[in-house]
């Protein structure tokens, strides 16, 4: 379900109570006028008993439907402004206070429905020159003092106003936020995996799925040749084109973006010229998103998009794109980081673990560390060798959940508040909620929901305690803590072995399960404290990384 549709349907519930005001004013100027409830007021009931049925089916509506799409959206805010208007023809200079109040009302309901600032100042053109004639109509004088063109300048600014003053918040919330990563990032892997071998299909597969998940005008692959030329896959709707283009100039577009080594996003303040580039680009752009296709070409490949159709493009349309960017270069070149594993499976690992990268450098070799204390646990405790693969990949993507949490909090130095601590309390089940999408395998899901859980059953997100807790998620837990003792944060240096060392042991029987605790301190009796010096693999030796993943 589309997000907006879904704030203008609580708003739509909130806007039949503005409704219900608009019909008791006129009510009342017409009971101020007749003096008492009599014919004049009957006479006068087909208008308000009109607006009162539609009231009463649009409130019937936003509480049976699931969401407000636009187009209805669109058609109740047209009514409700000529029902402010209406309310104005029957003014008088002793009511009009009590009118100002519903077209007031009105102006702030169409406000606040999230169309573009160009639509809502149309509509308070219609509010304005709807006074002015209802205005004439009742005096026969248009308003000339400064006591009447006040009001209604007041009037039909109050939507325009309003709807500037909105044009920031998000209503998406951070699970819906994830989903849509996790779910628009395996749909179009699924597409990808079915364009076939050839990479132009995977090209144009890719762009046209960023364009349809981000609300692009469109989407294309630029690939630089060794000669210096460009190949162009663009993806505009269900049209696709392949341009070959000379080698571009430094300050045209097209050079910009193969040089992207992160994704980036770009406004209309960067002069996006699209120079160069074919007809079917506008000349100018008002924005553009890019994410780098590393080692696809020396002289550099990008996947990008061009002119959202809601504003500027956000965060997670940049992880999307790295996700995307991702699948075409593992579907392009025919390889992945683990021998075994499948290529689906991969892929959407790769994806997220490129995305928390992005988001927070480091924390994939963070990640590696964690996957490789666990993985060692699992093993001194006797699990086959698919097993403990399983619990390196989630060691791996444990942390994949902080996409949702803002740099703010993750960032910070000093403790949390509360509601603070209960945003990133909710990481665990959002990193569970997207990889279940593709991995189903119940270690990796224990271990990731359950790393933040405790022995003495303070932890979260279910605050279990004991063997209650699954084994997975206790070795994690130790692993996780581990590592994070022993790197440096922004808030104090790394420990060293011995120190973190010694916390774990304090927190035996309280933090972490004692008997996990036990046979981590029997590898470090075997192995050493140079068990504990940070060992990642490197990500350019495909041998090295082989034993990271494996089918279970």
């Amino acid at each position: 379900m589309n997000s907006i549709d879904r704030a203008r349907l609580i708003q739509e519930r909130w806007f039949s109570l503005i409704r219900l005001l608009l019909i008791e004013a006129y009510l009342f100027q017409v009971v101020q006028a007749a003096g008492s409830l009599g014919t004049d007021v009957l006479s006068s009931a087909p208008v308000p008993i009109a607006f009162a049925v539609y009231t009463l089916v649009i409130a019937v509506l936003a509480f049976v439907l699931k969401s407000w799409p636009s187009g209805l959206a669109y058609a109740t805010a047209a009514i409700d402004a000529l029902a402010a208007v209406a309310v104005a023809a029957g003014w008088s200079d002793s009511s009009l206070g009590v009118s100002l109040v519903p077209v007031a009302a009105a102006g702030i309901a169409i406000g606040i429905r999230r169309f573009p600032v160009f639509e809502t100042f149309a509509y308070s053109f219609v509010i304005a020159v709807g006074m002015i004639a209802a205005r004439f109509l009742s005096t026969q004088a248009l308003p000339t003092g400064l006591d009447q063109i006040l009001p209604i300048a007041v009037a039909a600014l109050i939507p325009v106003l309003v709807r500037i003053t909105t044009l920031a918040p998000d209503t998406r919330s951070d699970g819906e936020t994830a989903a849509r990563l996790a779910s628009g990032g395996q749909e179009a892997l699924a597409e990808i995996t079915k364009a076939g071998p050839q990479p132009e299909s995977i090209y144009f597969t890719a762009a046209a799925a960023l364009a349809r998940l981000t609300g692009s005008a469109l989407a294309g692959v630029v690939i630089g040749r060794e000669d210096g030329s460009v190949d162009l896959y663009s993806a505009v709707g269900s049209r696709t084109m392949h341009d070959k283009m000379p080698a571009p100039s430094e300050d045209q577009l097209a050079s910009r973006l193969l040089k992207v080594s992160a994704a980036e996003i770009f406004t209309r303040s960067e002069d996006l010229g699209t120079r160069g580039l074919p007809d079917q680009y506008p000349t100018r752009l008002n924005n553009a998103l890019a994410a780098p296709l590393p080692h696809l070409s020396p002289r550099g490949a990008a996947l990008f998009a061009v002119n959202h159709g809601s504003g500027p493009y956000r965060d997670e349309d940049r992880i999307l794109g790295l996700m995307l960017g991702r699948e075409i270069v593992v579907g392009v070149q025919g390889t992945t980081l683990g021998s075994t594993i499948s290529e689906e499976r991969m892929a959407a690992t790769e994806a997220l673990l490129a995305a928390v990268e992005a988001k927070r450098p480091g924390s994939r070799a963070e990640a590696e560390e964690s996957a490789r204390l666990a993985m060692a646990i699992a093993r001194e405790l006797g699990w086959s060798a698919a097993d403990v693969d399983e619990m390196g990949l989630a060691a791996l993507l444990h942390d994949v959940g902080e996409l949702a949490i803002p740099d703010t909090l993750l960032d910070k130095t000093d403790q949390l508040m509360p509601d603070e601590y209960e945003r990133m309390k909710t990481h665990p089940r959002v990193a569970a909620h997207m990889i279940d999408f593709f991995n189903r395998s119940p270690i990796v899901l224990n271990a990731v929901i359950s790393h933040h859980e405790r022995w003495d059953g303070r932890g979260y997100p279910q605050g279990l305690s004991g063997a209650n807790i699954p084994l997975e998620g206790r070795i994690m837990s130790l692993a996780d803590a581990m590592e994070a003792m022993l790197s440096p944060k922004s808030y104090r240096p790394a420990l060293e072995p011995s120190q973190a060392l010694q916390e774990v042991i304090k927190g035996s029987g309280t933090q972490f399960d004692p008997s996990v605790v036990q046979v981590f301190l029997a590898i470090l009796q075997r192995e050493g404290q140079a068990f504990l010096e940070r060992h990642v693999p490197s990500l350019e030796d495909p041998q090295e990384q082989a034993g990271w993943y494996r089918e279970s």
